[in-house]
């Protein structure tokens, strides 16, 4: 399907990497320019077998951030984006030698994180600090679990350079999508 797209002149895509996947290797054909850790729970043991093979697993996607890829290749700073939050963020910053950008919900020293938050049985608003800038923000999921998620993406344009605020408006154009 990715060769397709870029035959169709696609020149980016977003691809959930599973554990499963970098560890049989499905994954070894792609260049990754921004590689995004958002937990490590024990969702996967049944394959993994224990939390050692499951992180290891996990943190080949962002020592593939360190792999040479094409010359040709249009490329943006390789980045690894890494939930503060959780306990096993340093082991994955410690995997590449890309740039780390941090984000968390609870943890404000991370290079992104949500203040403001109210959570809502229909979704949550908050503001995302990136660069000190608080931008507002909302989503139509519950849970502080999607807030994570929404910050992670807003962290990944973020350390792209693109628009933030772009980004906070998509993210409320889904709710409209959603029935809000």
């Amino acid at each position: 399907m990715l060769a397709e797209m870029v035959e169709a002149g696609c020149t980016h895509a977003i691809v959930e990497s599973t554990s499963i996947g970098l560890d049989l290797h499905r994954l070894d054909g792609c260049a990754f320019d921004v590689a995004v850790f958002t937990n490590l729970t024990s969702d996967h043991l049944d394959y993994h077998g224990t939390m050692e093979h499951y992180r290891a697993s996990k943190g080949r996607l962002f020592a593939m951030l360190d792999e040479p890829v094409a010359p040709k290749a249009r490329r943006v700073r390789k980045t690894a984006i890494v939930n503060r939050d959780d306990p096993a963020w340093a082991f994955f910053a410690q995997r590449t030698q890309s740039r780390v950008v941090t984000y968390a919900v609870d943890d404000a020293e991370a290079d992104v994180h949500v203040e403001d938050l109210m959570l809502w049985p229909d979704g949550a608003t908050f503001a995302l600090v990136a660069d000190d800038e608080p931008v507002e923000c909302s989503i139509a999921l519950p849970g502080s679990y999607n807030v994570a998620n929404a910050a992670a993406a807003m962290t990944v344009a973020a350390a792209l350079r693109l628009p933030v605020e772009q980004a906070a408006m998509g993210l409320r154009s889904e709710e409209r999508r959603v029935g809000k």
